[in-house]
């Protein structure tokens, strides 16, 4: 299911879209084939829910632009 990105990325970015390389979480909710792909796709997708959580929980812990604890400004 990866393997069209994966060969076209350079530099961390879609080459044809100017876009993120791909995610775990970008794949799990926005590629229509992955409900077919994860056999248990509800458990990747709570996995991939708690991942991002974690992830803004640690931008805002430390202050970073964007966060919702109001430390930094808005990017």
């Amino acid at each position: 299911m990866t393997g069209g990105w994966l060969r076209r990325r350079r530099g961390g970015r879609h080459p044809c879209a100017g876009g993120p390389a791909p995610t775990l979480a970008r794949q799990v909710f926005l590629d229509p084939r992955a409900r077919r792909f994860y056999r248990d796709w509800d458990r990747i997708a709570h996995d991939a829910v708690g991942s991002l959580r974690l992830q803004q929980h640690g931008r805002a812990a430390a202050g970073a632009p964007g966060s919702d604890d109001g430390g930094g400004s808005p990017a």
